[in-house]
């Protein structure tokens, strides 16, 4: 089989990591009513607030995943505010 590690996170099941990952393009359809503003600035506006990262990781390992889309795939950076994201662009 095939494992995958980032720094110190090994992950023994690749496609968890690639379904983990592609929740973030699916939030519209995942998420919550309470969450539609959230969805909203997400879809819209490339900022993903972490209370909709932990809606759509929930029972997952919410920080091992932001530290992946962060620091190794360049997914996501940080934000001004500690608990946004942003898609990083190219």
């Amino acid at each position: 089989g095939v494992v995958v590690y980032f720094g110190d996170h090994v992950f023994p099941r690749p496609r968890w990591l690639l379904d983990s990952l592609a929740m973030l393009f699916s939030a519209d359809s995942i998420a919550s009513d309470e969450l539609h503003d959230d969805c909203v600035a997400w879809r819209e506006h490339g900022i993903i607030s972490m209370a909709l990262l932990k809606y759509l990781w929930r029972g997952r390992p919410v920080d091992v995943l932001i530290e992946v889309a962060t620091q190794h795939l360049h997914l996501l950076e940080q934000a001004n505010e500690s608990d946004m994201y942003t898609l990083r662009k190219y």
